[in-house]
């Protein structure tokens, strides 16, 4: 047929006949044994799939298919009366040789007994670590040191080796030789870098290659230490001096210092992330404090806190050592006070009125809350009792309610009220920058739409206060959820500056009890859960008690007046 012309005949013995018949046992019979694997490049760890045949049957012989990884000398694979040996291991990191053997069974790498041996196959696996040098946490502008090695030289492998930023998987630097790679970096301010170097293959540009490994994550950080210091009473008290380093420091050589301004070392050194010391105080002066993180050269550390009260002849680090110094801080003072409707004196001398009975009764109040206009129930201050303030060196905290107690949204009633406020102080001589509360109630019978309370209310009494050089103080209620703290928070929220820039004094919680001057409760407002200056509190709302007032505390950083 003619669609058969021209083809080529099927192979048969007449034609291998002509090629020879030795030619033909040789290419049918000549046994052999082949070692493949799914990856010859894979992660450190994975594992690789090994496949070892033989032409031979090996049914009924004493041989076996056995596999071995000459790098370790491990037996890996072994098959007996089988024409194919399949098996998966789990490689380490560098380069692996494997070879199969048809030989018989031996626990060891065979050298007598071998029937047929495979050519060898190599197998990569790939890994790299990554190591900081000691120690990693240091001053800024000091250098630390990244190192990574890999398990193979990667110029023959194909290979680079990456250092990426941990956080934002940005490229830093890379090399494109060797087995290992150093880069160093700097901050000069406080911060904490994570480092991950990876393996991938060179150059990065083009198409990524199918195994890629990274190593864990190693992070240095360059420190800081800040310091706080609680409130204590203006007649002496105690406080708890805190300094925070942003590290641990239990196994670095640094340790925190704190220090009384300008130079009195009041704790040993600590080794930890946050220390402390409690230090009684006097009446008199306004310390201040400062924490430094500095070599530690004694053979003692101090972990943890508070810190262990120094000996007289302890010395603080040398200046060479200190790594990074806080800002100094003054803590705040409390003051106890009132705050009353009724004016606190009759006279200039102070004799007569609530000054003299609340002195007697309670304490010596270190300020006094006083409305300034006159309302249907309450006479505004007086010049008497400003004489009597000024003689007395007592504080006096101004307060607007002259409005409405549920007239209490919207920005233009805030700064309609802000606006009556100024005119009094200003014709009252109270000097800029004195701060003036404005009296928020809560919702209940006398001023049921006080829960209307809104941002618009707070931000206009603010701006009306602080563009007449005045501070803005609110008294309201800060527990979280109620009318005004929910309203504070949502002002703050959408203007932060408010919030380092104006005082809240709350009456919550009111406490039940008798208290004077010297029984007044720690201060402990409450907080509805955002910024701002929690500087005042009244603790004891007057339920027609004698003397008849409000019971108050605020820390000495609240703007009062002081005629």
């Amino acid at each position: 047929m003619s669609g058969q012309r021209g083809a080529s005949p099927v192979p048969s013995l007449l034609t291998a006949l002509v090629v020879g018949p030795d030619a033909v046992h040789s290419r049918q019979s000549t046994p052999q044994i082949d070692l493949s694997a799914d990856q010859t490049t894979l992660a450190a760890g994975d594992s690789v799939e090994l496949s070892a045949s033989t032409t031979i049957n090996t049914t009924g012989s004493p041989w076996a298919l056995e596999i071995f990884d000459q790098t370790t000398g491990a037996l890996v694979g072994s098959c007996d009366q089988v024409s194919t040996c399949q098996v998966a291991v789990s490689v380490g990191a560098g380069a692996h040789a494997f070879v199969a053997y048809l030989a018989m069974p031996s626990p060891a790498i065979p050298v007598e007994g071998i029937r047929l041996k495979s050519t060898t196959l190599n197998v990569q696996g790939l890994a790299v670590t990554l190591a900081v040098s000691n120690p990693s946490v240091v001053g800024p502008g000091a250098a630390v040191t990244f190192t990574a090695t890999a398990s193979a030289e990667v110029s023959r492998i194909g290979y680079q080796i990456n250092f990426v930023d941990g956080t934002t998987d940005q490229l830093l630097t890379y090399c494109s030789q060797g087995i290992t790679c150093s880069t160093s970096l700097v901050e000069p301010d406080a911060a904490t870098e994570q480092i991950v170097a990876t393996l991938i293959g060179a150059p990065a540009s083009l198409a990524p290659s199918p195994v890629q490994v990274k190593s864990d994550p190693a992070t240095a950080t360059w420190l800081n230490i800040g310091v706080t210091a609680s409130a204590y009473s203006l007649h002496g008290g105690t406080t708890g001096v805190v300094a925070t380093a942003n590290a641990d420091l239990t196994s670095t050589p640094w340790a925190i210092f704190i220090y009384r301004s300008p130079g009195q070392l009041i704790g040993g050194p600590c080794v930890a992330a946050t220390c402390a010391v409690n230090l009684a105080l006097p009446a008199s002066g306004t310390p201040s404090f400062f924490a430094v993180i500095a070599r530690l050269r004694s053979a003692t550390k101090v972990p943890g806190s508070p810190l262990p009260a120094p000996s007289p002849v302890q010395a603080g680090p040398a200046k060479s050592d200190i790594l990074v110094r806080s800002a100094n801080v003054t803590p705040a003072r409390l003051m106890w006070g009132v705050d009353s409707c009724a004016a606190f004196t009759q006279d200039a001398a102070g004799s007569t009125g609530l000054l003299p009975q609340v002195t007697a009764m309670l304490g010596t109040p270190d300020f006094w809350g006083r409305y300034l206009p006159t309302t249907g129930n309450c006479p505004a201050i007086s010049t008497t009792e400003v004489a009597a303030a000024r003689s007395h060196h007592m504080g006096i905290l101004p307060i607007y309610n002259d409005y409405d107690c549920s007239a209490v949204s919207g920005a233009a009633a805030g700064a309609a009220y802000a606006a009556a406020a100024v005119q009094i102080a200003a014709g009252d001589l109270i000097p800029l920058g004195t701060g003036i509360a404005i009296d928020i109630e809560p919702p209940g019978d006398a001023c049921p739409g006080a829960a209307n309370v809104d941002v618009g209310f707070i931000t206009g009494w603010y701006d009306g206060i602080t563009g007449a050089g005045y501070v803005p103080i609110y008294y309201g209620n800060t527990t979280p959820g109620s009318e005004f703290g929910q309203a504070w928070c949502s002002a703050v929220g959408q203007r932060p500056a408010m919030a380092a820039s104006s005082f809240l004094w709350t009456f919550e919680p009111d406490l039940l009890g008798n208290f004077a001057k010297g029984t007044a409760p720690a201060f402990a407002p409450n907080y509805p859960g955002c910024a701002g200056q929690y500087d005042a509190w009244q603790y004891r709302i007057s339920d027609g008690s004698t003397p008849d007032v409000d019971h108050d505390e605020a820390t000495n950083q609240l703007p009062l007046w002081y005629p």
